[in-house]
């Protein structure tokens, strides 16, 4: 089995930006890197738009303290 990572800092709520750039770091690596692989891991929800451990100002404003 053939396994890559492609690592890359994903903006919040950015998905078109998010997609050209991991389509972008695609198209600089080398096609036999590429060839008959498996699996691609990406960091987690990246091209979502939201992450689960970042939430909204308003999310936080509803937070209650007990």
């Amino acid at each position: 089995m053939k396994i890559a990572c492609l690592q890359f800092a994903p903006q919040v709520g950015d998905v078109d930006n998010n997609l050209n750039r991991a389509d972008s770091i695609l198209n600089k690596a080398k096609t036999s890197d590429l060839e008959d692989l498996d699996l691609l891991v990406l960091p987690e929800l990246a091209f979502s738009g939201r992450f689960g451990w970042i939430r909204t100002r308003s999310e936080r404003r509803t937070d209650t303290l007990v």
